[in-house]
């Protein structure tokens, strides 16, 4: 089919994009350009302008990500560790203490609302970088490494945590 040739009333490119039903596209492997959307219609990148704009939003947006959960982390562990109420437990033989955490309702709240944002931004963050773009790729990456890298001071050892990662 040449390029540009009318088909059942949707313009034909060169292109590895999947038509959608509203007139515009969306890229199925990462590109390096602009006329793409982020999120909603009225956050359209057509200009070089804009994509630089939209690539400090989600670098930004990305750093933010890191900063808040581990603030997060970091609220859970402080609120945790004054709460610990220790508890004998006897038996014949053997003599355990336990702590158990009771967690107050101001900080379960607390630390409910830090999720259900953490879990939104990184969602968001995720549907962002499915517009297959380069540069809000790579601004992503680096937003969250500056994050992780301001942050890195609040975080526990890794001797000491598990972590999320496997080493």
């Amino acid at each position: 089919m040449e390029e540009g040739k009318m088909e059942e009333g949707m313009m034909m490119h060169n292109c590895t994009c999947m038509p959608m039903d509203m007139g515009g596209s969306m890229h199925m492997t990462f590109y390096a350009g602009v006329d793409f959307t982020i999120l909603f219609d009225s956050w359209k990148v057509e200009t070089a302008w804009q994509l630089a704009l939209s690539c400090l939003g989600v670098f930004i947006m990305a750093a933010l990500y890191e900063v808040l959960k581990t603030y997060r982390e970091r609220y859970a562990r402080l609120s945790r560790s004054r709460s610990f109420a220790p508890v004998s437990l006897s038996g014949t033989q053997v003599h355990h203490t336990m702590k158990v955490v009771r967690v107050s309702r101001c900080d379960a709240a607390v630390e409910t609302t830090l999720q259900a944002v953490s879990f939104t931004v990184a969602y968001l963050l995720m549907l962002i970088v499915m517009t297959y773009n380069v540069y809000i790729f790579v601004s992503m990456i680096l937003g969250d490494a500056l994050g992780y890298y301001l942050t890195l001071h609040l975080r526990p050892s890794s001797s000491s945590s598990g972590g999320e990662h496997c080493h």
